[in-house]
């Protein structure tokens, strides 16, 4: 379906901004405020210093993925699309935190995509698909597509 009228006059306002002569930096074209209770006290975040002193690493990095999974929705709206993310050091996570992000995007039609120098990280097993990218004797790169080894915990 086509954008409604109210959508296209909104987005021609912004187009006759973004052409005047003035200088817009992106911080100023967009404000946002992050509203959280840890531990029984309400933090409010308005820049990534505040999101990094404001928890530790794993939970400052879920919140942040959080707060793009709510973005990605609202960009993509009703569309029967499916969007791929590229995210990086997901292994220095808990599982746990992993699990719980896995589930999310699963759940609103976000495939995590990712790589790890680890081929036997526990985090492998979240993933439908793993490759292994390995050099053979020509010094040719070839995908090779691995199961995961399982930690004995995971065994158990």
């Amino acid at each position: 379906t086509l954008p409604s009228d109210d959508y296209l006059n909104a987005l021609a306002d912004v187009v006759d901004l973004l052409r005047s002569d003035q200088q817009y930096s992106f911080e100023s074209l967009l404000r946002l405020e992050l509203h959280l209770n840890e531990g029984g006290t309400d933090l409010v975040i308005k820049n990534d210093r505040q999101l990094l002193e404001s928890s530790s690493h794993g939970m400052a990095y879920l919140i942040l993925c959080k707060f793009l999974l709510a973005f990605t929705r609202l960009l993509r709206g009703d569309a029967h699309i499916a969007i791929h993310w590229p995210i990086d050091e997901i292994g220095t996570l808990a599982y746990h935190n992993v699990e719980k992000l896995f589930d999310a995007c699963d759940s609103n039609r976000i495939h995590i995509v990712g790589a790890f120098p680890n081929p036997e990280s526990d985090v492998l097993l979240l993933f439908a698909n793993r490759y292994l990218i390995e050099r053979d004797a020509q010094q040719q790169r070839q995908l090779k597509r691995i199961e995961p080894r399982l930690s004995a915990l995971a065994q158990k």
